[in-house]
C-alpha cells in the first residue's frame, strides 16, 4: 500500500478482478501479492530515483526510515496475515470456488509465522 493506494483499495480491487474473472472457468485462482517488502523513505536507486512517501504508515518522513510488514505481530496496520485475511474474503465472496495463493514476506522467502496465525478463510477451498 502508499499514499495513493490503501489497503481498502487494494482489496476493492481484488474484490473487482475476483467479479470480472468468475464467469471464466479456465481462471482457478488468485495470488494476492507478489514479494512484498519493506518501504523506505527518501530517494530510490541509491538517491537518483524518485521519492518515496511512507508518510501513510503514520511514521516520519526522514529519508532512510524504514517500514516492514510483519505476519501478525506489531501495529495492525503493518500486520500482512490482516491485509491478506481481508483480501481473500473478498475475493471468496464473489466467488468461493477461487484457490487464494499467499507469498510470504521479504521477497517471498519468509514464512515463519504463517503456522501459528493461519489466515481466516475457508477451509474447504
Amino acid at each position: 500500500f502508499n499514499a495513493r493506494h490503501t489497503a481498502n483499495d487494494w482489496i476493492a480491487m481484488w474484490a473487482a478482478l475476483a467479479r470480472r474473472y468468475s464467469p471464466n472457468a479456465t481462471v482457478v485462482g488468485m495470488g494476492l501479492k507478489n514479494e512484498p517488502r519493506q518501504v523506505c523513505a527518501g530517494r530510490t536507486l541509491n538517491g537518483m530515483g524518485s521519492l518515496c512517501d511512507i508518510s501513510f504508515l503514520n511514521v516520519s518522513d526522514r529519508s532512510g526510515v524504514c517500514m516492514k510488514a510483519s505476519w501478525s505481530s506489531g501495529p495492525k496496520h503493518l500486520q500482512y496475515r490482516v491485509a491478506v485475511q481481508r483480501a481473500g474474503q473478498a475475493i471468496l465472496w464473489e466467488n468461493p470456488r477461487f484457490i487464494i495463493s499467499i507469498c510470504g514476506l521479504d521477497y517471498g522467502t519468509n514464512m515463519e509465522d504463517v503456522p501459528q496465525a493461519l489466515p481466516d478463510l475457508p477451509r474447504a477451498n
